[in-house]
């Protein structure tokens, strides 16, 4: 499939896709990582923002705290003031000290017995006392706003007691538990601040405080976590003091909260008692989608206890920071895409440029116009580059040697034209020294018919002789003519012989450019495969080389292809070489051989005109001689004979001679043609 598209497309379908999964997996790693650390930011930050939150809020119970061990520190000092002023001076000290703090709504005292003047049986049953006489006065405004005062009740009684009891068991200051109390009419969430009074190591009392936590609520409802999360304030035992939902205040968050806290009720309970960080995943009817729900501890100064912050957060707003950096990684990783494709594209238009000119320059040459002048652009020094230059190296030398073909061609049937036309001047001269030998022949007979009759006739056979000396010296005539055709023709022959062999040398010439060329394609084609075998053992990460080492031994192999139809072009041309110089080699030999009978011939030729001179000479001793002139005639007869047997072979090898031109001309022609398909 991949062997269909161009090399821009292989790297485009091979590589894109690889990014893309690349880029994929890094954006998944980022995004999972960049959420998770985000979210765990987020929950960090969220935990310190309710540690902090939870801190603002409880800070006017511990600074109560602090003034309320000021308190118990003054009634330390209550040796200082006789007996019988102390529970005086002590009341005042704690009405002054409700009246001072309008946020409070109680001050109180509870001493042991006879353990704050001896004077416990003095004061039974008298005003801000009971039965037992112990200094356990509370103060509280009425219902018109006075202070007034009253004797503390169950303060022995477990439960109901555990305002007094509690820091007595622990020798340690104690906030209670709020707990719903009527006022004017109304139930009101109030807790109690209490400091325990030790002298010389022993509990003797204490001094404590009531308020409302109205305004804890209201501090509680301030808090909104990242714009639109809730709060809720809650006790070690699970006691609600601050809730959006203000139905629930003092009731316990076992009961009331696992509508909201769902199936991490039980772990939110665990962390509220143990006063460990919590939080978790989950949906609650407070938000839509998923909610972080978070509890964190606040200590209470010196008292061993704590209260629990906790703070419901929509999931979205918690990773809004972390979606939005992910967004910009999806945007910055689409952006390196982009580049990067733009990128593959360039190189491989850079790569599958400069081998498309060269793939097309190669099929113009094996099967388009065969244009040997086209050169490719040598830009660099990478394979690419030196695969151009030594194609151009290639087709400047077979641009040379066909064009030193063509011109041999040309020359070539030139000289084989020009041969022809001797041949036929050479065939009719020799068919007209035939018919003039075939003319002595035939005179020569007459000659020897009439012979008896010479001596007769002595005029009329020195008229007849020197006729016939006369036709001989014509017959010379004619045979030195040959003889010089003949010779002109062996210098034309021995002209195109010589073509031909440089024809010859050319051919042989370009067989070994071509075998060069072959080399360097088999070379070609092996460091392609050694190419392809380094991007096999590279993987994944060599997938581009190999598509372009493929494509380098794909070159390879149609160079090698066109090489070879070249290489099969020039041996046919090399044996028609071949046989033409046979040809001419034959027809060299024949002329030679005809220059030498026709030199007979005129051997022949001069031996008849002296013997004429001799027949004129002996025209006197013509009736003496009868005879002897009948002998020579018939000598004539024979030499004739052999004249017109000579003539008769020149006029065959001018015949040989005019088909070797003949086919000389047709090779030439055909040479011709096939150099003229590539354009030099």
């Amino acid at each position: 499939m991949l062997n269909s598209l161009s090399m821009t497309k292989k790297m485009m379908v091979t590589l894109v896709p690889l990014i893309v999964a690349i880029l994929l997996a890094i954006t998944l790693i980022l995004k999972t990582d960049v959420t998770e650390t985000s979210t765990a930011q987020a929950v960090n930050t969220a935990h310190l923002l309710a540690t902090e939150e939870g801190q603002k809020v409880v800070a006017p119970l511990n600074q109560q705290l602090q003034q309320l061990k000021g308190l118990a520190s003054v009634a330390k000092a209550r040796l200082q003031i006789s007996p019988a002023n102390r529970r005086e001076y002590f009341n005042n000290l704690l009405k002054q000290y409700l009246i001072d703090r309008p946020e409070l709504i109680g001050s109180w005292t509870i001493w042991e017995p006879n353990a704050f003047d001896g004077l416990d049986d003095r004061f039974k049953n008298s005003p801000l006392h009971d039965a037992t006489g112990r200094f356990v006065p509370y103060w509280h405004p009425d219902t018109e706003g006075k202070i007034v005062a009253e004797a503390s009740i169950d303060y022995e009684t477990p439960g109901a007691g555990d305002y007094y009891l509690l820091s007595k068991k622990s020798n340690k200051a104690t906030i209670l538990d709020p707990y719903l109390y009527e006022i004017s009419g109304q139930q009101r969430l109030i807790t109690s601040i209490v400091v325990p009074i030790i002298e010389n190591g022993r509990f003797v009392g204490v001094v404590g405080v009531d308020l409302l936590v109205d305004n804890i609520q209201k501090e509680v409802s301030k808090i909104h976590p990242y714009g639109s999360g809730v709060a809720a304030l809650f006790t070690n035992n699970g006691i609600i003091v601050a809730h959006p939902d203000g139905k629930r205040l003092g009731k316990n968050a076992a009961d009331t909260e696992g509508d909201i806290s769902g199936s991490a009720l039980p772990d939110l309970l665990a962390s509220i008692r143990s006063g460990t960080s919590f939080d978790v995943e989950t949906n609650t009817p407070l938000f839509d989608g998923s909610t972080l729900i978070l509890n964190d501890r606040i200590d209470l100064a010196d008292t061993g206890y704590h209260w629990n912050l906790a703070v419901a957060v929509p999931m979205s707003k918690v990773t809004e920071e972390a979606d939005e950096l992910v967004n910009h990684i999806l945007l910055i990783c689409l952006g390196a895409l982009v580049l990067l494709v733009v990128v593959i594209v360039a190189v491989a238009k850079s790569i599958s440029s400069p081998l498309g000119h060269l793939a097309k320059a190669l099929d113009d040459i094996a099967n388009g116009d065969g244009d040997l002048t086209r050169r490719l652009e040598v830009n660099g020094k990478d394979e690419v580059a030196t695969l151009s230059r030594a194609f151009n190296t290639f087709a400047e030398k077979i641009r040379t040697l066909v064009s030193d073909i063509a011109q041999r061609s040309e020359l070539m049937a030139s000289i084989s034209t020009q041969l022809e036309q001797h041949s036929q001047d050479a065939k009719s001269g020799s068919e007209s020294q035939r018919r003039e030998v075939d003319m002595v022949a035939s005179a020569m007979n007459e000659m020897n018919a009439t012979v008896l009759e010479v001596a007769g006739s002595a005029q009329q056979a020195s008229d007849s002789a020197q006729k016939g000396n006369r036709q001989v010296s014509d017959g010379l005539k004619i045979v030195d003519g040959v003889v010089k055709s003949i010779q002109l023709q062996a210098q034309d022959i021995q002209s195109a012989a010589d073509a031909i062999a440089e024809l010859e040398k050319g051919s042989q010439e370009i067989g070994a450019v071509i075998h060069v060329i072959r080399e360097i394609a088999d070379q070609t084609n092996l460091l392609a495969l050694n190419a392809a075998i380094e991007a096999a053992r590279a993987g994944e990460h060599g997938r581009g080389f190999a598509v372009v080492a493929d494509e380098v031994r794909t070159l390879a192999t149609r160079t090698h292809s066109s090489t070879q139809e070249i290489e099969d072009t020039i041996a046919k041309l090399q044996q028609q070489t071949e046989t033409a110089v046979q040809q001419m080699r034959r027809s060299q030999g024949r002329s030679t051989e005809s220059v030498s009978e026709v030199e007979k011939s005129r051997q022949a030729l001069l031996q008849i005109e002296d013997e004429m001179k001799q027949i004129t000479g002996m025209n006197m001793q013509i009736a003496s001689a009868t005879e002897e002139q009948s002998a020579t005639t018939e000598e004539l007869l024979r030499n004739i004979q052999q004249i017109n047997d000579v003539a008769e072979q020149a006029l065959q090898g001018a015949k040989e001679t005019a088909s070797s031109s003949q086919q000389i001309q047709e090779v030439a022609q055909h040479l011709t043609k096939s150099v003229q398909r590539f354009k030099y």
